[in-house]
């Protein structure tokens, strides 16, 4: 058996963190299990967590603590202010940690926004498109849409000149209306846009992109998107596009790896402490081998002697097993890196497999779309980059 790579080379630079599973709205596609509950995060554990990190001795230099997994906004401002203050009560030594919230934003008021200015926080807002787009899938749970909502707490953001990206999950009905989206971001001017296609991942089992012709069509979609980029002179920046760009330059070197596969690089802790690594989505997904993915509770052990147990091992050895086959067989792997093992695990059951419809889509689609707009002239994709 070929040897595994190291388990402990890597940094931890994202920290995601479930502060409640709750969330007020109920989108069709979401991925997330017991989303009525409305437990929370105790500040014990949001400590723990980070001593258990500081302990472990591989923080990065600089660090995102990612507050997700559940509507955070469903939370009190004071519940927030006690958590900052019990990660900041630790000496992280010259880790830098910046905190972002990834929101629905239909619960941001001004007290909200105040506190999300003052305190220098990140703001990441989950908005698909205009209206008839947007509340197709994004719903309240008695069916209505959330559009308006959403756009009055956008617009809180904007009158007190907070930054803000978007990430917006392009459906069957989003594929094909790049033209329309772009309109609506222009107008919109978030900070940048994340594309991201549904996906079968966790509770949502089925994806209206689950086709021959999506990585085509999604494909088209971001080539018509960059041509209006280009023939308007928008300052847009598209997430997908930018960081696809970065990795084909760099693959002139070799392969660009993955965090997604590399333990640690990642940390995903839930509301009970429970904490795991690779995908944040693998937090609440089960393996028919392995069963749940938690490595460990920061309550109790840490997350150092995680880094030796027979549970990560066989789940490393695993994941390893898939991207040697990526690597074998997959003229994208040098900008991709092994893809990601909860979408092999959601589409195929397991790890050790190569191709999902998700990777096609969120990797070769992408890195097609590049080359196609700027015709593989890689000085030109270095522009996108900097």
């Amino acid at each position: 058996m070929a040897a595994l790579p190291s388990v402990t080379r890597g940094r931890t630079a994202l920290v995601v963190l479930q502060p409640t599973p709750f969330c007020n709205i109920d989108c069709r596609y979401c991925y997330l299990p017991d989303r009525s509950n409305r437990a929370r995060m105790s500040s014990a554990v949001v400590r723990a967590t980070f001593a258990a990190l500081i302990d472990d001795g591989r923080l990065a230099e600089t660090v995102e603590v990612l507050w997700h997994a559940g509507e955070p906004t469903a939370l009190p401002i004071s519940y927030y202010r006690e958590a900052m203050a019990a990660i900041a009560s630790l000496d992280a030594g010259a880790t830098t940690l910046h905190h972002v919230f990834q929101t629905n934003a239909t619960l941001l008021d001004d007290a909200w926004c105040d506190f999300i200015r003052d305190a220098g926080i990140g703001i990441g807002v989950s908005i698909d498109g205009p209206q008839p787009i947007h509340d197709a899938h994004r719903q309240q749970r008695n069916g209505g849409g959330t559009f308006e909502a959403v756009m009055r707490g956008i617009a809180r953001l904007k009158a007190r000149a907070i930054e803000f990206y978007c990430i917006a999950v392009v459906t069957d009905a989003s594929a094909d209306a790049p033209d329309a989206l772009f309109d609506f971001f222009e107008a919109l001017a978030p900070r940048h846009v994340c594309f991201v296609p549904e996906q079968i991942q966790g509770t949502n089992v089925t994806s209206s992109l689950d086709a021959a012709d999506a990585k085509a069509r999604f494909t088209r979609f971001l080539v018509r998107y960059l041509e209006r980029i280009a023939a308007t002179g928008s300052a847009q920046r598209i997430r997908e596009i930018e960081r696809m760009a970065g990795r084909i330059v760099k693959s002139a070197k070799g392969p660009v790896g993955s965090q997604l596969v590399e333990p640690f690089e990642i940390v995903t802790v839930d509301h009970q402490g429970r904490f795991s690594t690779f995908c944040p989505e693998l937090a609440t997904s089960r393996h028919p081998v392995h069963g749940d993915l938690a490595l460990g509770n920061v309550l109790s052990g840490g997350m150092a002697q995680a880094r030796n147990s027979a549970k990560l091992q066989a789940l490393h050895a695993e994941i390893a097993a898939g991207v040697a086959l990526c690597r074998d067989g997959c003229a994208y792997f040098d900008v991709c890196g092994g893809g990601a093992p909860s979408l092999k695990l959601a589409e195929h059951g397991r790890f050790d497999v190569a191709e999902t419809q998700g990777c096609r889509l969120l990797y070769q689609a992408v890195a097609d779309a590049v080359l196609q707009r700027l015709a593989g002239d890689v000085a030109a994709v270095s522009q996108i980059t900097q």
